[in-house]
């Protein structure tokens, strides 16, 4: 080996150190590595603790979005639907009843075609202008018909009014008779009965004959003034107490209680009669059923009234009417007035008369005229989509006018319905199966008008199966309007009794406006013939 190659002894050294520090250096950096390593592993710790927190908070806060966005849309639809029933009671209070709709014109809607009647006779005259004829209609006014007579049967009081200076130098000719109405106010009489009294020749005792029989054996008043007092009250809608006053005005004093007991005893004495009443209504096989409030005192609270209910069936058959008392809205009252009954019942989609579309023999159906209220109702919600479909209600109730209009047979409507509006059904159907699809909010008016008709589309269309039924059951509605006047007047009944006579006066009377018959004369009569009258034989005596 080449001596000149070896290190020296010094480089050797310096070599040594250069190692040496190059270690040290090594050494501080990876203390200095080991102590960034630490900090970081620290910094790493602390930074997925705040991942944690942090995501443990962006679920709370999600959380609570979802709470305040339903709790939001839950606000949001209470505004609304507190809105709509500010709107619909400024309506009731302030606007029209009327549920008219006037959409665009119906091509099934008869056309009504006005003939202008002639105002008055035409005279032209003709006037001849140097550049031109000019032709002058005028008009002379219709001579006047003259006004209606009185009816014949009226009493006449006769004034006869002589020219002044006597007649002794004139000729009779003629008379010219003016006839006014008067008014005299109704009399009040007594009637009394006489019965003399005799005493046996031979001593055995006397002799007096009995009493013809009566109602109300031992009242004061008589049949013909209990009859004004009912008429008065649940046809002509005047509380007791005006009646009172009315009659203080002629100078006779009635006592409230008085009047209050023949009412109540009168409706008592008719019970009988009324539970026939009710067998014949129930027998018919077709009733359209609504139901109506009361307010009645509470007998165990003073001064207290609770809300009771008037049940009604009317049959447009027979054009009869029942009313029954019931203190509650639930179940129990269709159930018990229906017991026996068979046959077609159209009521609205009230959830107690639910299960009578489940008794074997009777056919529950529904009314077209409250599914068009509620979309009237939704016209302020969407109106484009409640117009479109009050428009096809409207071609329903054209074929109804129709058949009304021709006065056709049950079997002629019949037959109009299948060729007319069954197509119209289908059109209602597919576009309520499109709609639903499309409502946004479940809970708004427009969206609940449709569900009330869709889900319940079959009941809604079985009036179309026979020409008996009708397309609504406004009939009932109507003979419902006595007791909406009567409680604005009277406010409440005295009692459960007095409610439930009450139920047997707008009975016995709604029917008697539905057979176009005198309420008082029909009353009167039933209340002289009464006693006479075998518990068998009673129906000879209804309206």
């Amino acid at each position: 080996m080449n001596a000149a190659s070896k290190p020296t002894y010094d480089e050797l050294l310096s070599r040594n150190n250069l190692l040496e520090k190059s270690l040290a250096l090594s050494n501080e950096n990876y203390l200095l590595l080991e102590r960034n390593y630490s900090v970081a592993d620290k910094n790493y710790s602390k930074l997925n603790e705040n991942y944690s927190h942090l995501s443990e908070n962006y679920l709370q806060l999600e959380n609570k979005y979802k709470v305040l966005f339903d709790r939001c849309e839950d606000l949001q639809q209470k505004n609304y639907n507190i809105q709509f029933e500010l709107f619909k009671l400024k309506r009731m209070v302030f606007g029209s009843k009327s549920e008219r709709f006037t959409g665009v014109e119906n091509p099934l809607q008869s056309k009504l075609e006005f003939e202008l009647e002639a105002l008055g006779n035409k005279i032209i005259e003709t006037t001849t202008i140097n550049a031109h004829t000019r032709n002058k209609v005028n008009i002379q006014p219709r001579q006047h018909k003259g006004r209606n007579g009185f009816p014949d049967h009226l009493r006449r009081e006769t004034t006869m009014i002589l020219p002044e200076g006597g007649t002794k130098d004139l000729d009779h000719i003629g008379e010219e008779v003016t006839e006014i109405l008067e008014y005299n106010e109704g009399e009040l009489y007594v009637k009394q009965i006489v019965r003399p009294k005799y005493a046996r020749r031979d001593g055995e005792g006397m002799v007096t004959a009995p009493l013809p029989p009566r109602v109300l054996e031992k009242s004061q008043f008589g049949n013909s003034f209990a009859a004004h007092i009912a008429v008065s009250k649940f046809v002509d809608h005047l509380p007791e107490y005006r009646q009172i006053g009315m009659f203080k005005r002629q100078g006779i004093y009635l006592s409230s209680s008085s009047i209050n007991d023949l009412t109540n005893n009168i409706g008592r004495a008719l019970i009988p009669t009324y539970e026939v009443h009710k067998a014949s209504v129930l027998s018919c096989n077709y009733l359209q059923m609504d139901e109506t409030t009361n307010r009645v005192l509470t007998n165990n609270k003073p001064g207290k009234t609770h809300q009771g209910y008037y049940w009604v069936c009317r049959s447009p058959v027979n054009n009869s009417v029942l009313f029954e008392y019931r203190p509650g809205r639930g179940r129990a009252g269709p159930r018990d007035t229906l017991r026996s009954f068979q046959g077609f019942l159209q009521t609205d989609a009230y959830s107690a008369y639910d299960e009578f579309g489940l008794h074997p023999g009777i056919i529950l159906f529904h009314c077209w005229a409250h599914a068009r209220r509620n979309f009237v109702d939704a016209l302020s919600n969407d109106k484009p989509t409640a117009s479109k479909m009050l428009e096809m209600i409207q071609e329903l109730y054209a074929v109804e006018r129709i058949a009304r209009e021709k006065n056709m047979s049950y079997d002629e409507r019949y037959a109009l319905r299948q060729e007319a509006s069954i197509p119209i059904l289908a059109k209602i159907y597919e576009w309520l199966k499109d709609k639903i699809l499309t409502i946004t909010l479940p809970k708004s008016p427009i969206a609940k008008a449709i569900a009330y008709v869709f889900t319940r589309w079959e009941k809604f269309c079985i009036y179309t199966t026979n020409g008996m039924l009708e397309i609504d059951n406004n009939l009932v509605e109507n003979s419902i309007r006595p007791v909406t006047l009567g409680r604005k007047n009277y406010l409440f009944a005295g009692s459960e009794e007095a409610a439930q006579n009450a139920a047997i006066y707008y009975s016995f009377f709604g029917t008697c406006k539905l057979r176009d018959k005198n309420p008082s004369k029909w009353l009167i009569e039933t209340l002289d013939e009464l006693p006479l009258t075998k518990p068998e034989d009673l129906y000879k005596l209804l309206p």
